[in-house]
Order: structure tokens, then sequence, then C-alpha cells
């Protein structure tokens, strides 16, 4: 954040972090913090948030930053009083679409859908195995593991 007024008197602003698909705690530490500067002072100030490294392979998310509450001689500008930070996901992941699935016996196969998250530019596999429920390999319900 930059002053950008002469003024004579020392002016603050407060800048709050806000949860967009990024979750503060979860995503990134929340911040809520005053910038301020002197009297003369222009030099830049900053908002530091710590961004949190959760090793779940995700969509990128976002949060936002707003300026709020200046005080002295100071204004939030309403054209320039936020700006939205996107954390690009370094991770992968990966998950079935659903939790359940239903199929007629009939069709023979029962189709279920992976599906792959966060970082996808490096080749990446995994395993899986069948666990009997009501359906049994034994009573050949189905074949496992295939």
């Amino acid at each position: 954040m930059t002053r950008t007024t002469n003024g004579s008197g020392p002016v603050s602003v407060q800048a709050n972090t806000l949860d967009g698909t990024a979750t503060a705690g979860l995503d990134y530490i929340s911040v809520n913090t005053n910038l301020t500067w002197a009297a003369g002072d222009f030099t830049p100030k900053f908002v530091i948030v710590p961004i949190i490294d959760d090793n779940i392979g995700e969509l990128d998310e976002t949060f936002a930053i707003e300026l709020v509450n200046a005080n002295g001689e100071a204004q939030v500008d309403p054209n320039a009083s936020s700006a939205t930070v996107t954390i690009i996901d370094n991770d992968s992941s990966f998950s079935f679409d659903s939790g359940t699935y239903t199929v007629d016996e009939t069709i023979g196969n029962a189709s279920i859908t992976v599906i792959r998250l966060g970082l996808t530019n490096t080749a990446a596999s995994v395993e899986f195995f069948t666990q009997d429920g009501t359906a049994t390999a034994a009573n050949g319900d189905y074949s496992p593991d295939q």
C-alpha cells in the first residue's frame, strides 16, 4: 500500500483478509492489521499473508484483502479498496466423483469415476482395491480388483 497525497499529518488504514474459495486457517492465515504512515512518509507498506501448504490436491483458491477505516487525512479509494489473491495449488490428489454408485447387474460392469485434482503437469497413478459389502466376491456378485 502506498500513500499518494502530500498530507501534513500521519495517516493509517486497516487491511483485512476475507475468505473467497480459500478458507482462513486451512489455506491461509487471516490478517487484520493497521498500516501507518508518518507525516511526509511515502514509503510503501506491505500486508504479509502466510499461505498454508496443506499437501492436498485441489483447485486454485482465492481470498481477498480489503482496505477499510482510513484515519487522518486519508480516504480509501472505492475503486481500489480490495484485491484478490489466488493460491495456486502445488499438490495432486485423487477422489471419487461420488460416495455411492448404483449399477444394474445386467450391465456387466460398474464404471467408477476417479478425479485428479491440483497439480496435473506430471504423471501420476493411484492403486485401488475392492472390498466386500453386502455384495461379495465369493458369491460371484463381482470380480475383485480388475
